[in-house]
């Protein structure tokens, strides 16, 4: 599976395994979501995928190569809500 650069999450069902790897309070202070895992590599949403220091935290968090593809803050923000249940 290939993924864009850019990702509209509203059109992509996320895969459990991937989120939980990672708890809310971690993805709302990266503004970063995982997607699915990939043949040992997490895809992850963020609002700052060029950000060395999050992917290298993203990496050391969940052992896994990571993957940034880039999605709007606010999109990564309402998908954290809405996978994670988490309320505002």
């Amino acid at each position: 599976m290939t993924f864009p650069v850019n990702i509209n999450l509203s059109k992509y069902a996320l895969e459990q395994e991937a989120l939980d790897l990672l708890v809310p309070t971690v993805c709302m202070r990266l503004a970063a979501i995982p997607v699915c895992i990939v043949n040992n590599t997490l895809v992850v949403a963020m609002a700052e995928p060029d950000n060395r220091a999050h992917l290298d935290e993203l990496k050391l968090s969940t052992g896994l190569d990571i993957e940034p593809v880039k999605a709007p803050r606010i999109d990564i923000l309402t998908a954290i809500k809405k996978w994670y249940s988490v309320e505002q």
